[in-house]
């Protein structure tokens, strides 16, 4: 096999690695903010300066899921780095990279309910205020989907390895000469 080859072949786990390493980072930037009703406690000039209260997917309520999906993408990819049953540990790393993108997307289509703590929602019958997506979001969700298009050509390279050498020659136009 070539350098190039290899290196080709390469590029899609150390993406996916890459990735994973930036969603267990992102866990903990802040996700998802919420202007804190009662502002810092001190009046200026009759107002209130408003504070933004943000709450990183480790402090969430579904920490244990987002952690549970990380777990499960980490042992996956570490499985194929060893060559442990590529096809069903890439499909495995596909499934739980699409897992990590619909958690990312489940968490913030609440308004943060399930993010934010409820001491920073406002009290019952005072005016409701909207939920923020911090930085976070962004990165946790960007880490996500290329981990997807990795863990997709990770399963169509090891699909395509499973290729009969014969129907490869018909499909290229490559014989060996005959003797």
């Amino acid at each position: 096999m070539s350098l190039r080859r290899r290196l080709v072949r390469a590029t899609p786990e150390a993406v996916c690695v890459t990735a994973l390493v930036v969603l267990v980072w992102a866990t903990t930037l802040p996700f998802m903010g919420m202007p804190s009703w009662w502002g810092d406690g001190l009046e200026t000039n009759g107002t209130q300066d408003m504070a933004v209260v943000t709450w990183s997917l480790a402090g969430g309520t579904d920490a244990g899921l987002v952690i549970a999906s990380l777990a499960v993408l980490g042992v996956a990819i570490g499985a194929y780095l060893l060559r442990i049953r590529r096809r069903l540990t890439a499909f495995i790393c596909l499934i739980a990279s699409v897992g990590a993108l619909l958690v990312a997307m489940f968490e913030v289509g609440d308004g943060g309910r399930r993010v934010l703590p409820s001491w920073t929602f406002p009290p019952a019958g005072s005016p409701r205020e909207a939920a923020t997506i911090a930085t976070g979001f962004y990165v946790f969700r960007d880490a996500a989907a290329v981990a997807v298009i990795a863990s997709l050509v990770m399963l169509v390279t090891n699909m395509w390895d499973t290729v009969p050498a014969v129907r490869r020659r018909r499909q290229t136009g490559s014989y060996p000469a005959s003797t």
